[in-house]
Parts: structure tokens; C-alpha cells; sequence
């Protein structure tokens, strides 16, 4: 895709040279080692620490804006193997409009949505780079240039980075988007077109102000894939400023730290819908930027941006410091969710929760959700220990055991103590069945220690595999339940093993789990129901290996082991 005709480059009277190292070239670099290079031990530690400050944030910026620079040069490269020779035409425009006007140029180029198109383009090595050129033509603009570049279309609109969209007045999937600098229309196929800007807002408390683009429109918004447009309706939009509006006040007068860290470092919030199942979510690849549905209270809302500005920092730093040597492999047990995760994901959570127990300790002290979320990561502490750390990571973790220390001395106190106990002793073991597999020759050898009435002779060998298993159970929920809303709970009607469980009639709950496990076997939610019912810990710690020795008996047509016996033999 070729411009029909070359840019025009209109002379700024006083442009502003940047310095040679910070100006675009076309000359190809090696990428840059994953180093302390950029971040020094003082201002890693202050991350660790907690929020920070906007110099921090700012120096977190332009460590990803480098990195965007690069990737940039990485795609002209790809472009020129794959033989989209229009790359260059893009770049001599982006080149041009860096030496009149660094500083815009670097706010497209940080732009979210374009680092998301950015990195799925490096990803999948495309040769289509069309969208560069609406990158370019957002630059220039902004640079007071003047030219034609041939950009996409998508949903019968051209979209400009940080400027806005044009309506396409065809339906062909690319357009000549022209524009004459100052003053002057913007045309698309010759036709001039209003602009519709994306839209943005302000909210001030206390003379601190968040200032962002509420993107629900541009294709490139979505983390994961491309997202067709969905714009807020006029009602639907005052109604998530006004929460938005809410949640600042409540940061700004709560939980100061956090706020002066979101006003320097959140530049965008992609609205989710409501029935989206996702709460928040960020990326790596789109530094400041927050996905999040207006659900829940202004407090709620208010985590959701502590949660995720958490991820986007500690991403920001994962490019410039190595916290471990491990390979990403799923394996891993993180309490706060159903699947493997690789290190980093755990180290993510443990950062992230980390705040958000800060934030709810603040907020409502002794609440149910922070005595939770601390004791998520007591046990992720516990598991990750210090293996595969590098000493930055040594130092990450132990920040984050300090900061947990110091908002709950002593985690027994807590009234809601008990019921996190029982929420969390589940998860684990739920999880440990799914997951966890014990080696079959290893099982092999206890069952014929079972049938043969000896000792158990091995702690089987396992590894962990990610599986679609489900283990469906209420317990948690009831549990919540009963913690949050005590009336209610006592006063609606239950029944099942789970219920019962939760009312403390373990007696009932355990026949109605071994029943299920005269029914079913495999049931994995029932080998972990029994284990918290019946008092047997070995189906707490080892309910895949319970669960694989009574298969591996039944295999060989012996009886069923009665499973409460079997937990007993398993624990010695």
C-alpha cells in the first residue's frame, strides 16, 4: 500500500532537534540485553516497596518508550523481509515529524492501542503493515505536516491514533487519508470528513487530576485479539464518569500513594461490558492502560485500577530486570487461581494482591477481602520460596513478605481467620487434584503395598499438567456467605454435602461426600470434600495420589478401597 502521491513536509519556523540517539533511523540495531541498565537499585527497591512517585513512573516510561523505538525498527525489518516496501515510506513520515516534534511523536507511539498492534504484529511476523501508516499520518498531524498516506479501514472508519476517527466513505478495506496541516480539512478519498476524537476524562480531587482516554472504540484496544467498536451509549458514559469521578475522590482521599501513582502513569481505560465476566485486566504490551467494567462500588472500581497499574509497573520492570531463571513453564500453584502459572505469573500476583491488601486494610480494616487475599499469598510465599530467583528476585519476594507483615502481625487475630482457613485448604487441594499427577509406576508400587496390607513405601513422583477438569463445588461461596451476610445465610434453605459443610455438620457432609464417591469415583471436588469433612489431611495434601491409588486398585478387579481408609494408610 503505497501513498498516491509523496508526503509534503511543511517547514516548522524553529523545529526541535532532538539529539542523535533519540531519533528515528532506519538502520537496523540489536535488541537491547534484559538489564539493570535503566533501572537503578534505588528506584527498583522503591518499586518493591509499594507505589511511587511520578519521577518512577516517568523513569518506568521511557524505559518502555525505548523499547517501543525498538520494536518499531524490529517491524521495519520484518516489513522489508516480507517485501511490504511501504514500511519505509511510513517511517520516513514518523522520521520527519520526530524532528519537528519529539514529544508528540512519543505520545502516539505510547499510545496503548498502538503497542498492542505493535507487539501482535511482531508476533505473527505480518507483512501487512497498514496500520504503521495511520500511526505515521497521527504523527505528522500532530507534527503540523502535511500529506497522503493510504491506511486501513476498519468498520467504515479510518482510525488515528491519539487523534481520533474519519468516517471512510467507501467500503474498499483501505483509504487515502489526506491532510493539509493547521487549519485545513482532512480528507479521505478526496472527500473532507469531520473528526470524531476519542473521548476523555478528567477527574480532580484534592488537587490531584487523572487525565485519560475512555478508548471504547479503537480496533486495537483489546489485549488480546482485535475489538470491534462498542461505544458507550451518552447514559451509559455519564454513568461510568461518575463512578470513575467516585473512585478517584475515594483514592485521592484514602489511599493517597496509589492515586499520585495512577495520575502519572494511567493514560487509558478500555470499558469492558458488564456481563464480560472480566473484572480488570492490563498488558504488557500496553503500558498505562487499564481494562475494567464499571460494576461494584466506587471502592471496587477504585481496587480494580490499584490491581491492575500494579501489573503494568511490574511488566515495565520484568523488561529491564530478570527476577529468575525459569523457563515459563506452567507449573505452579498461585491460591488465587484454577490453573498452573508460570513464575512470573506468580510473582505478578503476589505484587499485585499485595496492593490490593494494602488498599482494603486502608479502606475497611479486618474485612473479609483483605484477610483473604493475605493469606492467597502467605501461601504463594510459601510455595515460591526462593528457587530459580535471581537475587533481584530474593529481594522482590522479601519486600513483599515485609509489606504483608506489616499490614497483618498476626493473621490468627483476624475474626475472619477460620473461614479463610477452610476457603483456602479447598482451593489448594481442589487444585492439587486437578493438576497434579503422580507418576503410574509410582502408584503402581502403593497399590500393591495397599492390597498386600503394608506401609506405604513411596512419596510418588509428580508432575503438573494443566487440565480442563472441572471440580464444581459451593463451598467457597457458601463460606463467603456465611462470613458476609450471617442472616441471610442461616436463613435460606440448603442442601448436599457442601451445605452441610458449611453449616459445620461435618457428620452429614461426610456421608454425602463418601456417597458421591460410591457413585462417582473420580469426583474430585468429593476426594477434597471428604478430606475437609472427615479430618483426613492426606486428602487435603495428596488428593491425587488418593484418587490414583483407589483407580489403580479397582483397575486390578480388587474391592474398592473405603476411601476414609485409605486417607488414614496414606498418612501413616
Amino acid at each position: 500500500m503505497r501513498s498516491s502521491a509523496p508526503w509534503r513536509p511543511r517547514r516548522a519556523a524553529n523545529p526541535r532537534r532532538p539529539s542523535r540517539s533519540r531519533r528515528m533511523s532506519s538502520e537496523t540495531t540489536t535488541a537491547e540485553p534484559r538489564t539493570r541498565a535503566h533501572l537503578s537499585d534505588a528506584d527498583f527497591d522503591l518499586i518493591c516497596a509499594g507505589p511511587v512517585d511520578a519521577r518512577v513512573m516517568g523513569v518506568l516510561h521511557r524505559a518502555q518508550y525505548g523499547r517501543r523505538r525498538l520494536a518499531l525498527r524490529t517491524l521495519l525489518e520484518v516489513a522489508r523481509r516480507t517485501g511490504a516496501h511501504d514500511a519505509e515510506l511510513a517511517w520516513e513520515v514518523l522520521a520527519e515529524a520526530e524532528r519537528r516534534d519529539p514529544a508528540s511523536v512519543e505520545d502516539v507511539l505510547m499510545a496503548p492501542a498502538v503497542g498492542t498492534w505493535l507487539a501482535r504484529a511482531l508476533r505473527r511476523g505480518v507483512a501487512r503493515v497498514g496500520v504503521l501508516h495511520a500511526v505515521a499520518a497521527a504523527a505528522a498531524m500532530r507534527a503540523g505536516m502535511a500529506g497522503r498516506l493510504v491506511v486501513p479501514v476498519s468498520h467504515d472508519v479510518v482510525t488515528v491514533p491519539t487523534i481520533g476517527q474519519y468516517a471512510a466513505p467507501g467500503e474498499a478495506p483501505t483509504a487515502e487519508l489526506g491532510f493539509g496541516g493547521p487549519g485545513e480539512p482532512v480528507r479521505v478519498d478526496g472527500v473532507a470528513v469531520g473528526l470524531r476524537p476519542f473521548r476523555r476524562h478528567r477527574s480532580e480531587a484534592g488537587g490531584l487530576v487523572l487525565d485519560v482516554t475512555v478508548d471504547d472504540v479503537d480496533p486495537h484496544r483489546g489485549f488480546v485479539e482485535p475489538a470491534s467498536p462498542d461505544p458507550l451509549d451518552p447514559a451509559e458514559h455519564g454513568r461510568w464518569c461518575d463512578l470513575l469521578d467516585e473512585a478517584w475522590a475515594l483514592l485521592v482521599e484514602r489511599h493517597t500513594g496509589y492515586a499520585v501513582e495512577l495520575s502519572a502513569g494511567l493514560t487509558s481505560l478500555v470499558p469492558l461490558p458488564a456481563g464480560s465476566g472480566v473484572v480488570g485486566a492490563s498488558s504488557a504490551s500496553a503500558f498505562g492502560a487499564v481494562a475494567l467494567s464499571a460494576v461494584g462500588s466506587a471502592a471496587e472500581f477504585a481496587e480494580t485500577l490499584v490491581h491492575e497499574i500494579q501489573h503494568s509497573k511490574l511488566n515495565a520492570v520484568l523488561d529491564l530486570v530478570r527476577l529468575h531463571d525459569e523457563d515459563g513453564a506452567k507449573c505452579h500453584y498461585a491460591p488465587w487461581r484454577d490453573d498452573p502459572r508460570p513464575l512470573t505469573g506468580v510473582l505478578h500476583g503476589l505484587y499485585a494482591f499485595t496492593g490490593v491488601v494494602e488498599f482494603w486494610q486502608a479502606q475497611s480494616p479486618g474485612s473479609f477481602a483483605a484477610a483473604l487475599r493475605a493469606r492467597q499469598l502467605r501461601l504463594a510465599l510459601a510455595e515460591v520460596g526462593t528457587r530459580r530467583l535471581t537475587g533481584e528476585g530474593r529481594r522482590f519476594v522479601a519486600a513483599v513478605a515485609r509489606r504483608l507483615a506489616a499490614l497483618e502481625p498476626d493473621p490468627a487475630a483476624s475474626p475472619h481467620a477460620g473461614v479463610v482457613d477452610r476457603i483456602t485448604a479447598d482451593h489448594r487441594a481442589a487444585w492439587r487434584v486437578r493438576h497434579v499427577r503422580p507418576h503410574p509406576a509410582d502408584v503402581a508400587a502403593l497399590a500393591d503395598d495397599w492390597l498386600a496390607g503394608r506401609a506405604r513405601s513411596t512419596r510418588p513422583r509428580a508432575e503438573v499438567v494443566a487440565t480442563g477438569e472441572r471440580v464444581s463445588t459451593d463451598r467457597a461461596a457458601l463460606l463467603r456467605a456465611r462470613a458476609l451476610t450471617p442472616e441471610r445465610f442461616a436463613a435460606t434453605p440448603r442442601t448436599g454435602p457442601d451445605a452441610a459443610y458449611a453449616r459445620d455438620d461435618l457428620v452429614t457432609a461426610g456421608a454425602g461426600y463418601l456417597d458421591r464417591l460410591r457413585a462417582d469415583p473420580e469426583d474430585g471436588a468429593a476426594w477434597v470434600g471428604l478430606g475437609l469433612a472427615g479430618g483426613a489431611p492426606a486428602l487435603l495434601d495428596e488428593p491425587h495420589v488418593a484418587r490414583a491409588v483407589h483407580r489403580e486398585v479397582r483397575r486390578r478387579g480388587a474391592p474398592a478401597p473405603d476411601p476414609l481408609p485409605l486417607a488414614r494408610w496414606l498418612a501413616g
